[in-house]
């Protein structure tokens, strides 16, 4: 048995689409006081004010408890806690907080509150607001809320243990009733075994690192092991923990309330924890694996931690059998005392796959989607083509077409072969390709290989992915409906993907480049059909074999995100994700991870200007309408970052509105983000100043100077002589010039670009 002994709620006033953080602090009574898997949930009741009956009266969030009550021993004092993302329309009002606590089928549990066994504890409320009623009454009462039942005694010590698999947690399917049975499982020695399964869980511990592997499996006869979970297995006091959430966050144990998740592979299984001594580095490398983050409080002091789900087969139902993975489930955990020892390990056997991409600027060009205005030709890209071309002084060009098929964007999936008639006919279409090579631009594909929709009519039942059930894989709802997911499996063995490839690339003039989007980003893909039966590790390299059919043609092959399995498979991503769009925990921080560990080893776009500018991203011109002010973008944050291509991200800081950015060639980009400013230079060199650019060209004694306001006044870098400065224009004007103690100043009006050609 637990005793409730008080609830902390994170404000007291909120609004609809807000998020509201709730954490509770209970005792143990005893050891292990409940045996089985639970969850901690809040259940949000609307109170005594009129609601119309279609509304919902009562809402309910629930969480893994971290760390599990089995492993609690009496007297333990353990915080844990739940959020909830309040619904756009939730109607006004009370909202009473009642605190239970629920076991895998959610059936509420015994607890002790108020000197009494309970299933579900009220414990007070919290205020909603209608939409847009009283905002200064609402902003005014942010505060936090305590309701305390019972004073904490502490009287346990934490120990210094900080990973916890004597306790594992299993997930097992019975096929005769095709019900999951979960069951906590202990042993001393490594062994594991009840009534259904067995496994060992063995540790391998070297200098520096520890590798935890799930082996010698043994399913008894009508059962099958799906899972095995360690949701606490590296659990540190008072550290901060940077994970790869929306490209990185990072977030202080100390900080935040207490809460936890356990997330499945995106882009990348890895977190950091980080310690006054150190780092450590958990990452589970295979596909199907899970990570647990999640921040606690035993007696009195906080953690930070982190665990993981080994995955065994992947789940099917009825008279399906569950799929096996291939790979031998296994996690790492990497101990260092430096960041940079952080970054070394996890850009470990990477490779740039070309330099094709460097300093290239890569774009879509949208010709029609359906949720947006307008329709563009052909020939309107070709336009684009020219103007980016002579606002940029030629700088090379990958412009995705987006639309260039059937009704638009996402639609006619898996056939490629109708062109999009408002865009212009398929003469149009291939003169647009071949004539933008003029203009140093590749013009290529926004390709799909991930999708198919039954509504288009081009749908294709033989190479469609099954899930556990037998019914057809689905996936999102697109432009052309509800997407079906390609078995990539039974694609290439079946030689219709060899078959796509040859006549797209027969059919329309691309060279070079080669778009497929989802495919990068979505890593992870699973069939269930009987003849197929794969999880995602096995399925991934059906996935590469469409990326090597193009490189037998001569193409680099470009995705959609950076993710982990294809880190060095493709050329360039379209994005690496990075955004404070969404909240993890109450109060984290953005961090750049996922760049720190992949630029200058994979190119990459970004579309907003401040977390491009931060991640190292090119910034691209817009999909939609005209370019706008995208030269200044171009030449004071674009260009400078694209120089930077080729080096690594080494550290990050945030301070009081400014970002610093710092690069293994010693480059510092400094941007101040509530001015919109920024300042990029190597030692005592600017590349970028008081709204002013220059950096090296594309050809050898060549230099690209900007400047947004007419003032150009900037360090002169190079020792060469000048021969001439041009004004980047169609007309080319040539420009006035001085130096005057090693400063160039350069006569031009707002809002002008120029080439340096030296002697």
């Amino acid at each position: 048995m637990i005793k409730l002994l008080s609830t902390r709620v994170s404000s007291h006033c909120l609004y609809p689409r807000e998020e509201v953080f709730v954490e509770c602090t209970f005792e143990a009574l005893e050891d292990s006081p409940i045996a089985e898997s639970v969850e901690l949930f809040c259940d949000f009741v609307f109170g005594h004010m009129t609601i119309p009956a279609n509304r919902a009266k009562s809402y309910r969030s629930k969480t893994r408890i971290y760390p599990q009550p089995v492993l609690w021993k009496k007297g333990d004092i353990i915080t844990t806690g739940t959020r909830w993302q309040i619904p756009s329309g939730t109607y006004g009002g009370s909202f009473g907080l009642n605190i239970g606590i629920c076991n895998a089928d959610t059936v509420p549990l015994d607890f002790m509150a108020n000197g009494k066994k309970v299933k579900r504890q009220y414990v007070g409320d919290i205020e909603l607001a209608f939409g847009e009623c009283a905002p200064k009454f609402v902003n005014s009462h942010r505060e936090e809320l305590f309701f305390e039942l019972e004073k904490a005694n502490f009287t346990n010590k934490n120990d210094s243990v900080c990973m916890y698999y004597e306790t594992a947690e299993t997930v097992i399917r019975d096929k005769k009733t095709d019900v999951t049975i979960i069951d906590m499982i202990t042993s001393d020695n490594g062994h594991y075994f009840n009534d259904y399964v067995s496994f060992d869980v063995k540790s391998t511990q070297t200098e520096k690192s520890v590798s935890v592997t799930l082996e010698n499996v043994c399913e008894n006869e009508g059962y099958e092991l799906l899972e095995v979970k360690f949701p606490t297995l590296v659990s540190e006091k008072n550290s901060k923990m940077i994970t790869t959430f929306m490209g990185g966050r990072k977030f202080d144990s100390q900080k935040v309330f207490a809460w936890g998740y356990e997330q499945k592979y995106d882009h990348r299984n890895v977190v950091v924890i980080e310690l006054e001594s150190g780092y450590k580095v958990v990452e589970a490398p295979y596909l199907d694996d899970k990570l647990h983050h999640s921040v606690y409080e035993k007696n009195g002091e906080r953690f930070a931690d982190t665990g993981v789900t080994f995955t065994y087969r992947m789940r099917a139902y009825g008279s399906l059998e569950s799929v096996k993975v291939i790979n031998i489930p296994t996690l790492y955990i990497y101990s260092t005392d430096s960041m940079s020892d952080v970054l070394t390990y996890l850009r470990k056997d990477l490779k740039k796959k070309t330099d094709m991409y460097d300093r290239a600027l890569f774009y879509y060009f949208q010709i029609e989607c359906d949720g947006h205005e307008g329709v563009r030709t052909f020939n309107d890209a070709l336009e684009r083509v020219k103007e980016l071309y002579y606002m940029t002084g030629g700088v090379k060009q990958f412009m995705l077409l987006r639309g260039w098929q059937h009704e638009g964007h996402d639609t006619g999936y898996p056939d490629v072969f109708t062109v999009n008639k408002k865009g212009g006919t398929l003469e149009d279409l291939k003169f647009l390709i071949t004539e933008a090579r003029k203009y140093n631009a590749v013009v290529t594909f926004h390709d799909n290989y991930d999708d198919m929709y039954e509504e288009n009519g081009y749908f294709d039942a033989d190479i469609v992915a099954k899930d556990g059930r037998g019914n057809n894989f689905k996936s999102w709802i697109w432009v052309s409906g509800i997407s079906n997911m390609t078995s990539f499996p039974k694609l290439v063995k079946s030689g219709k993907m060899q078959e796509r490839v040859k006549k797209t690339l027969e059919m329309y003039p691309v060279k070079d480049s080669y778009h497929l989007d989802v495919l990068s980003c979505e890593a992870k893909r699973y069939d269930f059909s009987p003849d197929i039966h794969m999880a995602a590790q096995e399925a991934l390299e059906y996935k590469k074999a469409v990326i090597a059919e193009f490189e037998k043609y001569g193409f680099i092959v470009t995705s959609e995100a950076v993710s982990q399995p294809f880190a060095g498979i493709i050329g360039h991503a379209w994005s690496i994700g990075y955004a404070d769009s969404e909240r993890l925990f109450s109060v984290d921080e953005l961090f750049p991870l996922m760049p720190m560990i992949y630029h200058g080893i994979v190119p990459y776009s970004g579309g907003d200007c401040v977390h491009s500018v931060i991640a190292g991203a090119t910034i691209i011109p817009g999909i939609t309408g005209g370019l706008g002010n995208y030269k200044e973008v171009y030449y004071l944050h674009t260009l400078p970052i694209l120089y930077l291509c080729n080096n690594t991200i080494e550290s990050y800081k945030y301070e009081n509105g400014i970002y610093v950015t710092t690069y293994d060639n010693g480059a510092v980009i400094r941007y101040d983000v509530n001015n919109n400013d920024i300042e990029i230079k190597i030692g005592d060199n600017y590349l970028v100043k008081n709204e002013n650019t220059l950096v090296e060209g594309y050809n050898d004694g060549e230099y690209i100077g900007y400047t947004k306001n007419g003032d150009f006044r900037l360090k002169k870098t190079f020792v060469q002589d000048i021969l001439e400065i041009k004004e980047i224009s169609e007309d080319k004007k040539e420009l006035a010039y001085r130096i005057e103690d090693d400063v160039l100043f350069v006569d031009a009006d707002k809002n002008t670009a120029f080439r340096i050609i030296l002697r």
